[in-house]
């Protein structure tokens, strides 16, 4: 890949990012998609549209700087335990990236522009070797002692990545026992809600159509389903 078409990849990626947000913006503002953008402001008693700084409309990415304010308990107690797991997984993500770059960056990216390799009469690539590719480790000839240094990047790499998931995973662990000892027993660990169920088949009742449908996905773990109704506008 040249230069070139990677900023061309990288200003469409940009485009389309754009365009999505514009989107969710336009979507999170119609009235009748408040419960599906908004539903934990609307079970708090909030305004589903109000910012937190007053403003009549929230911005598209106020929830980032929600997510990022809140403590890890604020999380739980609003959307849960796997919510909870979600952002840790996520900031492990960021952890490997941000400790393997530390490293890889300053030492790797020197290593292979620098080679003074001599030039390959017998490659077939028809000239397809860009400036981006003397960046990586095919610029580099064999046996040379250059090497070293990717391997040793290798292995970096590979314990930053076991370390930091040994501690997600420990973290995890502790989070979910103790949400399960925890004294009060929350409807959502052993109970599923289900809305906008399909048209009713003939001959069927809704119970049982409910019944049927999880019986066939989860056949050793459904045990019985309640239906509820609304009768808040009969």
């Amino acid at each position: 890949m040249d230069f070139t078409s990677f900023l061309t990849s990288l200003t469409t990626s940009c485009l389309i990012f754009v365009v999505l947000m514009f989107v969710f913006a336009w979507l999170s503002r119609r009235p009748g998609n408040n419960v599906i953008y908004y539903p934990n402001r609307i079970l708090k008693g909030m305004d589903p549209w109000k910012g937190s700084s007053g403003s009549r409309f929230r911005n598209p990415f106020t929830w980032i700087q929600e997510a990022l304010n809140s403590t890890e308990a604020d999380i739980i107690s609003i959307s849960g335990v796997d919510t909870a797991v979600y952002f840790v997984f996520l900031s492990s993500v960021l952890g490997i990236l941000v400790l393997s770059g530390f490293l890889l960056l300053p030492v790797l990216l020197p290593v292979a522009p620098t080679e003074n390799i001599k030039a390959n009469t017998t490659t077939t690539s028809k000239g397809a070797f860009s400036n981006l590719d003397k960046l990586s480790m095919g610029h580099i000839e064999r046996k040379s002692p250059r090497l070293w240094a990717y391997l040793i990047g290798t292995y970096w790499v590979s314990f930053v990545t076991f370390y930091i998931l040994w501690k997600a995973y420990k973290h995890v662990s502790k989070l979910r026992a103790k949400a399960l000892m925890s004294p009060p027993v929350k409807p959502e660990q052993f109970a599923v809600l289900v809305r906008d169920i399909p048209q009713l088949p003939q001959g069927k009742t809704r119970k049982q159509q409910v019944d049927s449908y999880f019986r066939t996905i989860h056949s050793e773990t459904f045990y019985r389903s309640m239906v509820v109704t609304d009768n808040k506008k009969v």
